[in-house]
């Protein structure tokens, strides 16, 4: 549950790239 934080980024910034690459 402490890793809620990491992922959420992760998450953002694989969104970001997909959005980019896109």
């Amino acid at each position: 549950m402490c890793d809620q934080e990491e992922l959420n980024r992760e998450l953002r910034a694989l969104t970001f790239l997909s959005a980019k690459k896109r």
